[in-house]
């Protein structure tokens, strides 16, 4: 490479893609045995083993509703300073829903650990941070009926030491995304603050399970204690997972739950694929012309 001819393009990756086979693997969900069940639209009013911040609010107190929604709140009634966790809401008559819901709360010390290291290792600022509890929601296998032949299963975890609170959204299969032409929501609703997920209410959000804002297919990790929903992040880039072309052709740029590629100066293409301008072809250098000089 004789000279220098800068053109710089970016690829950004909103997410990390990955095929339907590769959603969040069944066995690796949180253990749904021991669990109680929700029999009717919702459960009742469950109290948390501990204080959840959410959105700069203490709760005490949820409700996981069939429907693939949780409400948390300040009282056992939830009817005053309510938030809502949409973790995959497909809008249904409250009768026409298949499949199983469960939840239960674990102190075990091999979940929280394991909780644990997913956080840490999403949020670099979290620090030694470990759960005193946890409270596990999950959907299995909820459809419309017997007979259609998608349905999804997902879990909810919510993960405080009292202070800091996180939110896990493992999601196996997304397959059954929409009714009546609206799209499945995945949304946080605090009391001053809103934020969706990738896709939602949209078809992308059939997605969220072969994607990732943690590089593990299927898997979101999100801070919610804080007055905006902060979304966690791996470094694509320093972990070498990234389809970036490699140096000296290209550059990977980390991003919050993403990472961009670009071609280094001298260098062209998309940023995965950057391949050496030959400056002397295109006469874009600054050697003698010959019999003067030789561009190489």
């Amino acid at each position: 490479m004789a000279g220098w001819c800068i053109q710089l393009l970016v690829v950004t990756f909103a997410l990390l893609s990955a095929s339907p086979a590769d959603a969040y693997q069944l066995d690796k969900l949180y253990s749904f045995n021991d669990t109680s069940a929700v029999v009717d639209t919702a459960s009742s009013a469950v109290m948390l083993n501990g204080t959840f911040r959410f959105n700069q609010a203490d709760k005490s107190y949820i409700r996981v509703a069939r429907d693939g929604s949780l409400a948390i709140g300040t009282n056992v009634s939830l009817s005053v300073n309510v938030s809502k966790i949409y973790a995959y809401v497909v809008t249904l008559s409250t009768t026409a829903y298949n499949g199983q819901v469960l939840y239960r709360q674990s102190t075990s010390p091999s979940e929280r650990a394991k909780t644990a290291a997913t956080i840490q290792s999403a949020f670099a600022s979290s620090g030694n941070f470990t759960p005193s509890f946890l409270f596990i929601s999950t959907w299995l296998n909820i459809g419309v009926n017997s007979s259609q032949n998608v349905s999804n299963t997902f879990q909810c975890i919510l993960a405080t030491n009292g202070t800091a609170s996180y939110v896990l959204l493992l999601y196996n299969s997304t397959a059954f995304s929409s009714s009546n032409g609206s799209f499945a929501l995945s949304r946080f609703v605090g009391d001053s603050t809103s934020y969706d997920l990738p896709g939602s209410g949209t078809a992308a959000v059939s997605s969220l399970s072969s994607t990732s804002n943690v590089a593990i297919p299927g898997l979101w990790v999100y801070r919610v204690d804080g007055s905006t929903i902060l979304s966690g992040d791996v470094d694509e880039c320093s972990i070498g997972i990234s389809s970036c072309a490699l140096a000296p052709n290209g550059t990977c740029t980390n991003t919050i739950g993403s990472y961009s590629c670009s071609c280094n100066p001298g260098y062209t293409g998309d940023g995965r694929t950057c391949m050496d301008i030959d400056e002397c072809s295109t006469g874009n250098n600054t050697c003698a012309r010959a019999p003067n000089g030789t561009c190489t």
